[in-house]
């Protein structure tokens, strides 16, 4: 059988499970053999790709890749897979990208060997490459038993010392210092499940976010699922609230995201939770801004004590604890103050000599996450110089 000039599009769009694929390019297959009565074959030839162009969901693109793949098959019918048990012997083949694009952050080109036994395919050394100011390998990469239902892909990955202003840049999102190091010991993609095992390590705003296990599904679709948890502490806070002109807020905070689902990109479900960790040479301090915005994010409406008073002349005041918690579920979200004065559930604990608390009003009240959405818009997140 020999077929010429196939479009990457058109076996793209052959089956459901790629409907998130969109290819284009040539593809030349070139293969003969023997098909026997009782199911059992051989088949002997190349498939070769010449500046193939891949999308894959919106979130990785691939252009100039070559291809060329060795054939040299024998099958036989299996009652344990609903296709044939199929062997060769070992081959080599080679493929070659020259740009790759994941979330919009740039991969430089690639050449690598290939190592083709079977309906396996899988690199022959390790991948090592130069990334936004740091560097990535993989390694033992894999795509198995691809002409059965249990096709999976599978490898290992190592992160060091991205540059997280660069990867900002590169997403178009507010500068920040710090560098991702990360090693994820297996990591497998079948048409249904994404599985990543390990996690890595963040340091962002001066602390350290620990990225926990990895699980998706549905990931070569339209409608990616995908399921991350993670731990941070000893964050500075002046870095982040500096960093999305939240309005100023210093102390140093722990936290969590645990069961982070999203759901193409947007969060519907997560248990996430903040509080300030005491530090003698840290002042725990807020400016009206900052308390502007908190009260809005956990109220609905804007702090009403700046007018009057002694207020009106204070642009800074000291706090205690700034406890958050926060829950996500069925388009219910519920967020809960962590700090305490008698009765009262506070966001913001205050501190004398001007006290000034930051109450939940209604504490275990739920609302729907399109309320909390229209919230953040109504943020000032305009950037604003205060005295000292």
């Amino acid at each position: 059988v020999r077929i010429d000039a196939v479009t990457a599009a058109r076996l793209a769009t052959a089956s459901r499970r790629l409907e998130g694929i969109r290819a284009g390019g040539g593809l030349t297959v070139d293969v003969e053999g023997t098909l026997r009565d009782d199911g059992s074959g051989t088949a002997l030839g190349s498939i070769v790709g010449r500046r193939i162009a891949i999308e894959v969901a919106d979130t990785a693109r691939v252009s100039g890749l070559d291809l060329e793949v060795p054939v040299d098959l024998e099958w036989a019918p299996s009652a344990d897979d609903d296709a044939a048990r199929i062997a060769g012997p070992a081959r080599t083949g080679r493929l070659a990208f020259e740009r790759l694009d994941l979330v919009g952050i740039p991969v430089r080109a690639v050449s690598t060997e290939l190592q083709v036994s079977g309906d396996t395919i899988g690199l022959r050394m390790p991948v090592e490459f130069d990334l936004l100011g740091g560097s990535v390998r993989i390694d033992a990469v894999t795509a198995a038993r691809l002409a059965t239902a249990s096709r999976r892909l599978e490898g290992r990955m190592e992160i060091a010392g991205v540059r997280l202003d660069r990867v900002a840049a590169a997403l178009e999102l507010p500068p920040r210092e710090g560098s991702l190091d990360a090693a994820f010991p297996s990591v497998s993609l079948t048409p249904d499940v994404l599985r990543v095992d390990g996690g890595g390590e963040v340091r962002v705003f001066g602390g350290v976010v620990r990225l926990g296990d990895i699980s998706g599904e549905n990931m070569l679709t339209r409608f990616p699922k995908l399921t991350l948890s993670a731990e941070f502490e000893g964050v500075d806070l002046q870095q982040v609230t500096r960093t999305f002109d939240f309005g100023e807020m210093t102390g140093i905070v722990d936290g969590h995201v645990r069961d982070c689902e999203l759901f193409r990109g947007i969060p519907v479900r997560f248990d996430a939770g903040v509080a300030t960790v005491a530090r003698k040479d840290v002042r725990q301090a807020i400016t009206v801004k900052a308390i502007n915005n908190l009260t809005v994010l956990g109220t609905g409406g804007r702090a009403n004590v700046f007018d009057r008073g002694i207020h009106r002349f204070l642009d800074r005041y000291r706090y205690e604890q700034l406890a958050v918690s926060a829950r996500l579920e069925d388009d219910v979200f519920i967020l809960r103050g962590g700090a305490r004065r008698g009765d009262r559930e506070l966001f913001l604990k205050g501190r004398l000599p001007f006290r000034l608390d930051v109450v939940n009003v209604r504490p275990g009240q739920s609302v729907s996450f399109r309320t909390m959405l229209d919230r953040v818009s109504r943020l000032d997140l305009s950037a604003a110089s205060t005295s000292r």
